[in-house]
């Protein structure tokens, strides 16, 4: 059990122990055995009431040590009561006899040493109550009728030499287990909750003086019978404190303010939570059964709301967009057949009050409130999150000059059609002529004005099927899915003519292209028939050249 390390409390009250203390000893100088009678039931009384607790509450006791010695108390308790009313004078048994009541002294001792001693070692085990109780009776009546009946325990006092060396001998035996007791009581502290292996080995120290005196008396009602006798009662009231006040309703004396603690706490906490609610960007909705019955400020603006109050009682599936009613009805299922915990954040699109339709992501948990099992949904508002990511797949697939796609986008379409196997698939690639010259003579600005018109004037020839691309600075290519060699020749002379046009039209730096093309009939083969197609393009260029000079 771990220790509690919560505020300092306070078990018990030492003023109740002194009061008691005080009058017993007042009382030994008015009569000596009435002293010795209340002492013994003060005794008693405790060791019996410590029983009654422990026993009750047997069954949520998971501490064996505090089972074996409760059980052990009530045992303790009565040879205690046999010791008191069998003692030199009380004449209760017809038996004045002082033997008598140093025996059940020596037997009441026994139990009770022999018990802490053997509780250290059921602290951290289960414990058959039924089988220690029979233990303890069984023990007791045995020592009872050595007493009683057999007459076979050993001489404890002599009316001329005082105690006997048995006597003596006892005392010290049932102090050295009460020594060890001790000792196996601290290598098992940790089984223990706060101070209360502290209060154990004070009650245990007491015990120890307590038989430690005995040894000394001479008579019955000496001084040092009298202090044995009180150190005797402040030890089973610091056993007391330790297992019923401190082992047993300490615990559920924390656990009751704990519980205030909790309340308090809970309530502040539902206004953070209603004020934290109340300022979340994101929408809290409340449903039962689907049915709205609580929505924060942000769910109005999401869903379109002028006023929260204007979503209560509606519907939650309302708001949902047809293409996903049945996902979400399944999950609100799911969640209230307890198949699933809770329904994780999912991109889909709700309709508002308005009608527009907006993209949202929900999630859902089943949460109690009062005793009414509620889905709690949170709604975000992705519409902004949507536009960047669709700003960012347009940018890593198009090429931010022209607006065509990219080499990227390129490579892996052709990678998509080879692993879906397309075929056929004609491949074209473009080089647009004398870039460089334009750049040098009217600057980049310039150049990027003659690749604009490149791009404008393949998007307007080929079909909206095929994917055209920037793959370099004044390089591009298509892909033309389904396409054969005798469509690709009438694309590009639709392209030549449409360059003509261009030219004729815009002056200024005129455009001319050089091209090769190729056909793939087998998916497998578009990246060779790319390269083969560059190849005949970079062919054709060096032609050009060599025709310019000459």
């Amino acid at each position: 059990m771990a220790n509690y390390t919560g505020k300092t409390e306070k078990y018990g009250n030492p003023l109740y122990l002194l009061v008691i203390l005080s009058v017993l000893y007042a009382i030994s100088f008015y009569n000596y055995l009435l002293f010795h009678a209340l002492s013994e039931i003060a005794s008693v009384a405790i060791s019996f009431g410590i029983f009654a607790v422990v026993w009750t509450s047997r069954k949520y006791i998971t501490n064996g040590y505090f089972l074996v010695v409760g059980i052990a108390c009530f045992f303790v308790g009565a040879v205690d009561t046999l010791h008191m009313l069998s003692y030199k004078n009380m004449n209760v048994f017809g038996i004045d006899n002082p033997e008598i009541s140093i025996q059940l002294w020596l037997v009441a001792r026994f139990l009770g040493a022999f018990s802490f001693l053997v509780a250290a070692f059921f602290a951290d085990k289960t414990v058959k109550t039924r089988l220690i109780s029979i233990f303890y009776a069984v023990m007791t009546a045995v020592f009872l009728l050595a007493v009683f009946r057999w007459n076979v325990f050993p001489e404890t006092f002599n009316e001329e030499t005082g105690l006997t060396q048995f006597k003596k001998a006892s005392e010290y035996a049932i102090s050295l287990m009460l020594v060890l007791a001790l000792v196996f009581l601290w290598k098992k502290g940790r089984y223990f909750d706060g101070k209360v292996v502290g209060v154990f080995s004070l009650a245990l120290t007491l015990m120890i003086g307590s038989e430690l005196v005995f040894t000394f008396y001479q008579t019955f009602t000496d001084n040092i019978n009298l202090w044995g006798h009180q150190l005797k009662t402040a030890s089973i009231y610091f056993v007391y404190i330790a297992i019923v006040e401190m082992g047993l309703l300490g615990p559920y004396r924390r656990m009751f303010e704990d519980l205030k603690k909790k309340e308090k706490s809970l309530r502040e906490s539902e206004e953070k939570y209603r004020l934290l609610a109340e300022l979340s960007p994101d929408a809290i909705v409340l449903h039962d059964k689907g049915e709205i019955i609580y929505a924060n400020s942000s769910a109005g603006r999401i869903l379109g709301a002028d006023k929260t109050e204007d979503l209560f009682g509606k519907k939650m599936t309302d708001f949902v967009h047809k293409d996903y009613k049945d996902k979400i009805k399944g999950r609100m299922r799911a969640l209230y057949d307890n198949k699933i915990i809770k329904v994780p954040f999912r991109e889909m699109q709700f309709v508002r009050l308005d009608g527009s339709v907006v993209d949202v992501e929900v999630s859902g948990t089943l949460v109690e409130y009062g005793n009414r099992k509620l889905i709690q949904s949170i709604i975000r508002d992705i519409t902004r999150r949507r536009e960047t990511q669709k700003k960012i797949e347009y940018l890593s697939s198009h090429d931010f000059l022209t607006g065509l796609y990219n080499r990227f986008h390129f490579e892996r379409m052709i990678a998509n059609f080879s692993e879906n196997k397309i075929a056929p698939v004609s491949v074209v690639v473009v080089d647009l002529d004398g870039l460089k010259k334009v750049n040098d003579t009217l600057g980049h600005s310039g150049g990027d004005r003659l690749i604009r018109n490149a791009a404008a004037v393949l998007s307007k020839t080929f079909r909206k099927e095929d994917i055209v691309a920037r793959i370099g600075g004044d390089e591009f290519a298509i892909l033309l899915p389904g396409t054969e060699e005798d469509e690709v020749l009438i694309l590009l002379q639709r392209l030549m003519k449409n360059i003509d046009e261009e030219n004729r039209i815009a002056g200024g730096s005129k455009l001319e292209f050089s091209y090769g093309f190729e056909t793939a009939r087998a998916s497998e083969e578009i990246s060779k028939r790319f390269r083969m197609a560059d190849e005949s393009m970079y062919k054709q260029k060096q032609e050009k050249k060599k025709r310019l000079l000459g």
